[in-house]
C-alpha cells in the first residue's frame, strides 16, 4: 500500500474511533481495519486539523533534530537531506504512533474546549423552559427515526434536529449553542453510545422530555464487553432523563422487553412495533411493499378509530414500528390527526440506509453502507425478499466491533441470507470465513460465491458480474464506485 495512503486511512481511523487511543491503535495493527474495506471520507474538522498537524510537526521535528545530530557527529556521512528524508519516511509508515502522540499532548487543550462548549449549552437549555426535548438512543434505527420524528413534528412546531450522525456531547452543545434559541420549540437529538456513560454525559447537556430507544443488540459489544452492559448504556436514557419523561420502547427487540420494567420504573411507558405486537399503541393494517421504490403503504389504527392511512419511501419493514413511535410522540405533542398526515407525507429516504438507487442495466441497488448491526443486517435480509423477480446480489465485509460473538453472529447471517440471495460477494477479512461457513451450512452453491481481497476489486469487477434486472444490495460498503 502507498504510504501515504496509509498515513490518510489512519487519520480517518482514527476520527471514526473518536479519537479513544487503545481502540484506534489495536486496530491499526489490523489492515484490514483501515484500508479498502473502510471507505468513508475525512471529515476535516478543526480538532483532526489540529492533531494531523501536530504530528506531522512531530515527525518534521525529529527527522530534522536527527539529520542535524549525525551530521554534526559524523560530517562525512551521508547528507543531512538524505538522513532526514529515510527518518521522515520510516517515522511515517508508523504514523500511528505519532497520532497518538498528539491527542495525548493535545488533550488538556482538548478536554478545555469541550467542558466550555457544554457548560455553555447547559445553560441554554435551562434558560428555555418551554422547549422540548425528544432523544433517540439505540444499537440501530437512530437516525431513522430522529429524521422521522423531526419531519413530522415540522408540521406544528419550530424544529431543530442534530445534523445526520452527529451524536456525541461536543457536537450536541455546539448544535445547541448555534442553532437553539427562544423560538425553538422542540430539540431532536440523537444519542450515541460507545461505553457507559455516553448517554448519561448527553442528558445531562440536554435532559429528555421524551426518550426513544430502538433497540438492543450485539452492536459495539466489542467495546461494551457484555450486552447486560450494553442494555444498561441504552437505558441510560432513561436512567438520567427528567423524572417525568415519556418513555417510547420498541417492542420487537428482546432485550427491551425484557429489561423495560427494571429500568423504566414509575415512567409513563408507550411500546411501539413493526411486527404487530400486541403491547403497540396502535394496530397496523394493510401493509403493502411497493418494490417500485415507493416503499411502504399502510394504516394506522387506535382500537376503532383510523390514525390515519400512509405511505413512506423507505424499504425496511422497520419503518412501520419508526413511523408509529413518531405519531405517539406527535400525538403526546399535541398534533392532530391531518398534521400527523401530512408530516408522514414528508418523510424522505435517509442516505445510506436501505436506499434504492436506479443503476445501470435496470438494476436496482440498495446503498446500506451505514449499516453496522446484525438486525440491520437480518432487515437487508428481508428487503431482498420483496424482490422475487430479480436476481438478488448481496455485497458485504461483515461486520465490526462483534467481539467474543463474531463467529456466531457471521455464521446466523450466513445461513439467513442463504434462503434468500443468488449471489454473494464476500472481501476476505477475519470475518466473512465466518460469513461463508453459514452460507454452506444450508447447501449455498460454493461457485455463488465470490471472493475479492478488497472493495476496489470487488468493484472494478461488478460490470462483469452483475446482469440486467438483477438487485444488489451493498451492506456496510459504498456503492459509489459502481454507480
Amino acid at each position: 500500500m502507498n504510504i501515504f495512503r496509509s498515513v490518510w486511512r489512519k487519520i480517518l481511523l482514527l476520527q471514526l474511533e473518536n479519537y479513544h487511543l487503545g481502540r484506534f491503535r489495536q486496530l491499526a495493527a489490523k489492515r484490514e481495519a483501515y484500508t479498502d474495506s473502510t471507505r468513508q471520507r475525512i471529515k476535516w474538522t478543526a480538532k483532526l486539523i489540529l492533531v494531523a498537524g501536530l504530528a506531522k510537526l512531530i515527525i518534521l521535528a525529529m527527522a530534522g533534530l536527527v539529520a542535524v545530530v549525525i551530521h554534526l557527529i559524523v560530517p562525512s556521512g551521508y547528507p543531512a537531506i538524505v538522513v532526514f528524508v529515510g527518518v521522515f519516511l520510516a517515522a511515517v509508515s508508523i504514523f500511528e504512533y505519532f497520532l497518538a502522540a498528539a491527542v495525548i499532548i493535545l488533550l488538556p487543550l482538548d478536554r478545555y474546549i469541550k467542558q466550555r462548549w457544554i457548560v455553555r449549552a447547559r445553560a441554554k437549555i435551562k434558560s428555555l423552559p418551554n422547549l422540548k426535548i425528544v432523544a433517540v438512543a439505540g444499537s440501530y434505527g437512530k437516525t431513522t427515526t430522529k429524521e422521522v420524528v423531526a419531519t413530522i413534528l415540522r408540521e406544528k412546531f419550530q424544529v431543530v434536529v442534530t445534523p445526520g450522525t452527529e451524536n456525541t456531547p461536543l457536537g450536541i452543545a455546539r448544535l445547541i449553542k448555534r442553532e437553539v434559541d427562544s423560538q425553538t420549540e422542540v430539540l431532536v437529538i440523537e444519542m450515541g453510545e460507545h461505553e457507559p456513560g455516553d448517554i448519561r454525559d448527553l442528558c445531562q447537556i440536554a435532559p429528555p422530555h421524551l426518550s426513544v430507544l430502538m433497540g438492543i443488540n450485539e452492536a459495539h459489544l466489542e467495546r461494551m464487553g457484555s450486552l447486560a452492559n450494553a442494555t444498561a448504556a441504552l437505558f441510560e436514557i432513561v436512567t438520567y432523563a427528567r423524572p417525568e419523561t415519556m418513555v417510547f420502547l420498541n417492542a420487537d427487540s428482546p432485550l427491551i422487553a425484557q429489561h423495560a420494567k427494571e429500568y423504566c420504573g414509575q415512567h409513563e411507558t408507550i411500546w411501539f412495533s413493526a411486527q404487530g405486537h400486541s403491547r403497540a399503541r396502535f394496530q397496523i393494517k394493510q401493509p403493502e411493499f411497493r418494490a417500485d421504490g415507493s416503499g411502504w403503504r399502510f394504516e394506522f389504527w387506535e382500537d376503532k378509530r383510523k390514525i390515519g392511512s400512509y405511505q413512506v419511501p423507505i424499504l425496511g419493514e422497520y419503518i412501520l414500528g419508526t413511523v408509529m413511535a413518531a405519531v405517539a410522540i406527535a400525538q403526546k405533542l399535541g398534533l392532530t390527526d391531518s398534521e400527523i398526515t401530512r408530516g408522514v407525507s414528508q418523510i424522505k429516504p435517509v442516505a445510506h440506509r436501505l436506499q434504492l438507487i436506479s443503476g445501470h442495466r435496470d438494476i436496482l441497488v440498495i446503498d446500506d453502507s451505514y449499516n453496522g448491526n446484525p438486525d440491520g443486517v437480518r432487515e437487508a435480509i428481508r428487503v431482498l425478499v420483496h424482490f422475487p423477480d430479480r436476481r438478488k446480489v448481496f455485497f458485504t465485509p461483515g461486520l465490526l466491533e462483534t467481539g467474543e460473538r463474531t463467529r456466531e453472529i457471521h455464521l446466523r447471517i450466513g445461513q439467513e441470507l442463504a434462503l434468500v440471495a443468488d449471489l454473494v460477494i464476500l472481501i476476505r477479512n477475519s470475518v466473512t470465513p465466518h460469513l461463508a461457513e453459514g452460507l454452506r451450512a444450508k447447501n449455498f452453491l460454493e461457485s455463488n460465491i465470490i471472493w475479492f481481497d478488497n472493495t476496489l476489486a470487488a468493484h472494478a469487477a461488478l460490470a462483469n458480474i452483475l446482469k440486467p434486472r438483477d438487485v444488489i444490495l451493498f451492506q456496510n460498503d459504498w456503492p459509489e464506485d459502481y454507480l
